[in-house]
């Protein structure tokens, strides 16, 4: 259709779904008109509309409207709050952020102490506790079953055999919404292999300091948070997603609750860059990073597609938006060398703290306007021989068993 001529007037046509009293599908339409500010060369489109059917008998969520293209770039110019909504804080979280505590907690997870963290073995639940004590000391609400930070689950490790791991969860906010956000990070690794130890210090200690670190700076404004926060460090992540798979299939709140989750996945060797992956499921998120990264003075990396083997994986095939911190592959990744002298602990901090203020806008604003995911084929970067061939022989699990466990999520009832 060829567009409308505008002449000192913008009009923005937006379609949403709605459900009647009686269940049935009906169109609305808000027609708003902005005097003023508005070229020759100005025009109106009537934009395609992507819907998201609900497959529930419910009516959808007020927080997840499904939205065209030309809508989403029109929303992005208006602010993220409104006068319902709690005021923002003088200081953002991230003001809280405390580089010293970062780097002494690396120290506990990936030093010699630690030896590798590997699932299933006496240093990955020495960790788990550490990380338990320091949501203790947060605040943070036990997450996990039976009134503890834990999720027990089993894996198969090639070292150890079957073993037992655990999430470690802790709950922020409001205990009676019904609109949650989780952030998350694996805090296992490869343990010693062949009398070296896998320091994991980048793999992923780096992102687990980051959650306890944005969890401390979200405490801070805790009463202006309006939906849930729930932090998530999983185990068995190197074995194959085992604790992420395990919790989306044994969740500790209903999945439709779940409006986005932050992946925190090797955030420590920046360099003044960091990449932003998958953001654009969501118009908030999207939106956010590219406000909120600059400010920080890192160079940011956008990326449409996720994919690779991570923790949000198992959200993402669930129709759960996801977005990834990330600052690359490197020489030391999977080896003896990746140790804690190489974290670049100042860009690991304003990661923090990035993450600290984007869950605090996500968990304090509007509603959360999903756009339609369409679920990208699983892609691994051109590594076939295994998840772990970059240093570790023979690999703790294979692109393949991690494509085949999610296409059965996918799958289940």
């Amino acid at each position: 259709m060829e567009p409308l001529a505008c002449r000192g007037q913008r009009m923005t046509i937006r379609i949403f779904q709605r459900r009647n009293a009686a269940g049935r599908n009906f169109w609305s339409c808000l027609l708003l008109f902005t005097l003023g500010g508005c070229g020759q060369d100005s025009s109106v489109h009537r934009s395609s509309v992507k819907q998201e059917v609900a497959t529930q008998d419910e009516a959808p969520s007020s927080a997840t409207k499904p939205i065209s293209e030309q809508d989403q770039q029109e929303a992005s110019e208006e602010p993220l709050t409104g006068s319902k909504n709690p005021p923002t804080p003088a200081l953002p979280p991230s003001s809280k952020i405390n580089q010293e505590f970062i780097s002494s907690f690396l120290t506990q997870i990936a030093g010699n102490d630690a030896a590798g963290r590997l699932t299933g073995s006496p240093q990955n639940r020495l960790v788990a506790e550490l990380i338990a004590q320091e949501f203790t000391k947060i605040g943070l609400r036990p997450g996990g079953t039976g009134g503890s930070y834990f999720q027990s689950f089993t894996a198969n490790s090639q070292s150890l055999g079957t073993v037992a791991s655990q999430n470690i969860i802790g709950v922020l906010g409001p205990g009676n919404s019904e609109e949650v956000i989780i952030v998350g990070a694996h805090m296992d690794h490869l343990g010693v292999r062949n009398g070296q130890t896998y320091f994991g210090a980048d793999d992923n200690a780096s992102g687990t300091a980051a959650l306890i670190a944005a969890a401390k700076a979200l405490a801070s404004v805790e009463k202006d948070l309006k939906r849930t926060v729930i932090f998530i460090a999983f185990s068995g992540e190197e074995l194959g997603l085992l604790g992420s798979l395990h919790y989306v299939r044994n969740p500790t709140v209903p999945l439709s609750q779940i409006k986005f989750m932050l992946n925190m996945d090797m955030v420590g060797y920046s360099k003044g860059a960091l990449d932003a992956i998958g953001f654009g499921k969501t118009l908030e998120a999207d939106r956010l990073v590219k406000e909120l990264i600059p400010k920080t003075g890192l160079t940011p990396r956008y990326y449409a597609a996720t994919g690779g083997g991570s923790d949000h994986m198992p959200f993402e095939q669930l129709n759960i938006p996801t977005g990834v911190f990330h600052t690359g592959v490197h020489e030391n990744y999977h080896q003896p060398t990746d140790s804690l002298e190489k974290i670049d602990l100042l860009n690991l901090a304003k990661i923090s703290g990035l993450a600290a203020d984007l869950v605090a806008s996500l968990a304090s604003g509007r509603a959360i306007t999903l756009r339609p995911i369409e679920l990208e084929p699983l892609t691994y970067y051109g590594l076939h021989a295994g998840l772990h061939s970059g240093g570790c022989s023979p690999g703790l699990s294979s692109f393949e068993a991690i494509e085949q466990s999610l296409a059965g999520l996918r799958l289940a009832p």
